[in-house]
């Protein structure tokens, strides 16, 4: 399942596991189905505040902040192309609480 295709709207991230080039968020839906949504080629990842907020939204804005200073910081070549900067965005600060640079994701029945 794609990321675009998951409800993510008053949903809560669970946990977080992290691997070299492996980011595995434990999330669950609004209706307590729980997802594991992979990311793969990770470059960076940034958390502030996720735990007990309710997730609006997942943008994956390729213009953030963020993803500048990671790239700037990698260096620009062929290996950063097609990254993009995953932001999920708190229902209630409508801020980012969580950000992770990455090339691919996948979701799948946690």
């Amino acid at each position: 399942m794609k990321l675009e295709e998951l409800n993510i709207a008053d949903g809560r991230i669970t946990e977080i596991l992290s691997r070299p080039g492996i980011v595995i968020i434990k999330f669950m839906d609004w209706q307590e189905k729980k997802w594991n949504i992979i990311f793969d080629n990770v470059l960076a990842l940034q958390c502030i505040g996720y735990e007990n907020e309710d997730i609006a939204e997942v943008n994956n804005r390729c213009s953030d902040d963020f993803l500048a200073q990671v790239k700037k910081h990698e260096g620009e070549d062929e290996e950063l192309e097609g990254v993009k900067c995953y932001s999920f965005i708190s229902a209630w600060k409508n801020e980012a609480v969580l950000k992770i640079v990455a090339s691919t994701t996948k979701v799948e029945l946690g």
